[in-house]
This record gives structure tokens, sequence and C-alpha cells, in this order.
């Protein structure tokens, strides 16, 4: 009978639980054993039992409790070592059967990386026997992934697929190549190894490369953007964004921070070198104008002084009339123009202000989780599913309804007419034990019936409200009611 029971059973996972010799003792229910209080205000517990006093609930007790800590320890070991257990006497045997076993749980599970980039296997000392919920492997790579979908094998417990965070997968590089080590915990509810150090984080990547320049139409930055407006921002805040840019367009305090492109009231231009500042200006403008030399108001040439403009004429015989737009000189017959002269814009720039919308001008400085690990989206749903919560809503500007996600609905709108006015429910009610109210918007008041079916009296859903008005100038009601709705 003894063989049968110790013969070796499958485990949850299907690998075989070795033999067992070590059962623990008088573990019914009903077993005949004292309390556990009793037993600790037991004489015999300091002294041991004296001849003819021990009584057989007492030394089941102590029996049950030496018995039980040497099953579970033998169990452990047994688990851990995939070696049988037996009571045949062979003390160094089971020593060494335990050191085994705690040593499989106290020390790191190490190995080298073997099999393929994304098909990767290990083998580790102790053997993994069986993959336990937690348990933790640290591997060193050989070569990077190439793939979104490895697997990892440790030693023959078989392939699992490797993600990340809340089960993500992985992206090209997460295992960054020869000599990067791998922490991964194996998941029993995923029944996959989970990159604890994934090279490019657990962050989905947008496909936006940090620091590019995007313009939006809302006052506000998008998530895993900032204002491209000069501010000068944390080196240490922003790091990828510091590695991308570094000092191109400000070097912040010097230590701790950057700036950032300022693109407000400015326009992008293409350049090779990028983080040059192009104040704005306007081309200057120069000309001759061939006249008649020089007159005034008795001789007259083809140059005066108009309105508030004064004429000068030089020594040399040149003239320069210092007019609203500018300054022009005359060498008797000879008048030459510079803008520049009138405004220093004129002269700044070879180009002039096209026409422009306005947007906000946003860099962008890291990639904003969409879906974190630290929260479970089933979890979340299930939740809040819940709660009380409006499942459908509906409004036409008369009438309007309002679901509810526990049965309930709201309803109400507005009539016009006069005497007995009929009102379709536009959700049907479970029955007619409803509330209903009513109020008039203009008119004389009325006597309202009590909410009831107008339907066939054998209807088991209410369908209708009604009330008789006897008021001849009465114009419209608003009416209102809330209760359990009809099964659908």
């Amino acid at each position: 009978m003894g063989d049968i029971m110790n013969t070796p059973t499958q485990g949850k996972t299907g690998a075989t639980v070795p033999q067992n010799d070590f059962k623990p003792f008088a573990t019914n229910r009903d077993a005949n054993i004292i309390g556990q209080a009793e037993y600790e205000t037991l004489a015999a517990l300091g002294n041991g039992f004296a001849k003819g006093l021990a009584k057989s609930s007492e030394l089941n007790k102590v029996m049950r409790q030496s018995s039980s800590i040497t099953a579970a320890l033998a169990r452990f070991a047994a688990a851990k070592t995939g070696e049988a257990l037996l009571d045949n006497g062979d003390i160094d045997s089971l020593c060494r059967q335990i050191e085994t076993a705690i040593g499989s749980v106290s020390s790191l599970l190490i190995a080298e990386a073997q099999g393929s980039a994304d098909a990767l296997t290990a083998h580790f000392t102790p053997e993994v026997k069986e993959l336990e919920n937690g348990l933790t492997v640290h591997v060193r790579a050989r070569e990077k992934n190439t793939g979104t979908s490895p697997s990892f094998n440790a030693d023959e417990t078989g392939a699992k697929p490797v993600v990340k965070g809340n089960n993500l997968p992985l992206a090209i590089g997460d295992i960054a190549g020869a000599g990067h080590w791998l922490e991964m915990q194996y998941d029993e509810a995923l029944d996959k190894w989970v990159l604890q150090n994934p090279a490019k984080g657990i962050t989905p990547q947008s496909g936006v490369p940090i620091g590019t320049i995007e313009y939006f139409a809302m006052p506000t930055p998008p998530a895993g953007y900032l204002k491209a407006d000069g501010a000068a921002v944390g080196r240490q805040t922003y790091p990828e964004l510091f590695e991308t840019i570094g000092t191109t367009f400000g070097e912040g305090d010097g230590s701790t921070t950057f700036n950032l492109p300022d693109l407000i009231d400015r326009f992008a231009q293409g350049s090779k070198t990028p983080g040059q500042k192009i104040e704005a200006g306007l081309p200057t403008f120069q000309a001759k104008l061939v006249s008649r030399p020089f007159g005034d108001s008795v001789n007259p040439g083809s140059i005066w002084g108009i309105g508030n403009a004064a004429v000068t004429k030089l020594a040399s015989g040149s003239i320069i009339l210092n007019a609203g737009v500018g300054s022009q000189t005359s060498n008797g017959d000879v008048t030459t123009i510079d803008a520049s002269r009138s405004n220093p814009i004129y002269g700044a720039s070879n180009t002039v202000q096209p026409p422009a919308l306005t947007l906000l001008p946003c860099i962008k400085a890291f990639d904003a989780a969409t879906n974190p690990g630290l929260i479970d989206i089933t979890e979340l749903a299930n939740e809040v599913a819940t709660h009380k919560h409006v499942t459908e809503t509906f409004n036409d500007g008369t009438n309007w309804y309002r679901k509810w996600s526990d049965g309930w609905v709201e309803q109400g709108g507005t009539t016009s007419g006069n005497n007995t006015p009929q009102i379709n429910l536009l959700v049907p009610m479970q029955d007619a034990n409803y509330f209903v109210t009513r109020s008039i918007i203009s008119g004389y008041d009325s006597n309202v019936t009590s909410a009831k079916t107008w339907t066939a009296v054998t209807t088991v859903t209410a369908t209708q409200i009604g009330w008789f008005s006897d008021a001849a100038n009465q114009q419209s009601n608003r009416w209102y009611v809330s209760g359990w709705a009809a099964s659908a």
C-alpha cells in the first residue's frame, strides 16, 4: 500500500512530482489531539512525559507537530531537486537534497544565453525543473533581438514568449546585444517571461523621433510635447531630448538646463546649421531720377520741395530732399534714392513677410505612455462595469431620456394642446408603478391624473401617461417620468 501511495504524480504544469515518503501524522479534522492552547501549557512540554502519565491526545499532538514540519521540508526538497525523498535511513542523501533545495531559491539563477537571437535558451545550476509564478532568472545575451516576439526556454520547461511591461511586445533591440544582462520573471497568468530591463524601456514607441518640431491647432501641447518657446528645461528631466539637440538652441544655466527652440513669432527656415536666429528685415532699394536742373518758384525745375519736405542746396551744387520715404540727392539733373536712410528695417533682410496663419509650435520631448504597465485595463473595465453609470441618452430638443446601467430610466419632454393629452413614453416602463410629475409652462392649471397605462389593462409594460385639462387656454406642459425600464 505504501508503494502505491508514493508513486510519482503530475504537477500543475505537467511536470512529474517526485516520490516523498515523509507524511504528516494525525491531520484529519477529528484527529485525537489536544488544542494548541492546552499544548502550550502542558507540563511535559519542558520535561517530557513521565512514566505512565502520557495521554494519547498529547502524544498525537507531539507527533503531528514533528511530522508536519518534516513533511513540508521533504515536499520542498523533492520539488526543488526533482529527486525522491526516501525514508530509508540515508541521512547524508537527505542533507544533500535539502542543501540543494535551499540553494535553488537563495542563489541567483544565472546562465549564458544559447539558441538564436529570437529563440533564446539557457541551462541553469541548479536546474529549473518547473516554472513557478514569480521565478526570476538572469541571462547574458549573445546578440540583440531582431523581432518583436522572441521566446525563451529555461532548461527544458518549454519555450515561452518574452514580453515587457503589461504584456507589451518587445521593440527590436530591447535585448541590446552581446553582454546585455537580461532579468526575466515568469508570469503564470500570462504564461510568458516578462523582461524587466528592456533596453528601450516599457513605453510603446510613438514612431515620432525625439526632437521633431510639429505645429498644432490647440493652445496646449499634446502628451509628449513641449512648447517650442525658447524656455530653459532640465537636462535630467528630458534626457532624451537633451541628448538629441544638446545646447544648439541655448545652454540654459550652463550645467543643469538647456533651451528649447524658440519659434514663437518666428518662421522656421531650412538650413544646414540648425539654431541660427535670423532677425526680421526688408530689402533696401536705391534708384536714380533724371531731372531738369534745380529750380525754384521763379525758375522751376523738376525737383520741388512739396508739402513739409525740406529741400537743402549744398555748396557743391547738389541738393537733398528729405521726404517721408527717404532722402534724394540731386547734382544738377540726377537724383538718387536710398530707403535705408529713412528706416533701418530697409536693408536688414532680402525678403518680406508672406501671408501667415499662426499655430502652436512644439517639440517632441518624450514618448507618452498610452497603456502604462501599472494599469490593468481589463480589471479597470470590469471595475467600472460594477458601478452605476449612464449607458444611453437621447434628446431631440422636445423629448429626452437617460438610461442607467442598473435598469433605471429617466425621461421627459414638453407637449402642447388642450383637453386630454396622451404621451407615448419614449422608453417603455416595467409596469405602472413609477414616478411622474407635470408642470404647466403656459396657460391655466389643470388636474393631473395619476401615472397610468393607457393601453389595455392586461398590458404588463406601461407605455403612456396622460392627464385631463379643463382649461381652454392651457397651451403647453413639461412632463418627467422615472422608474424601472421594461426588460429588453
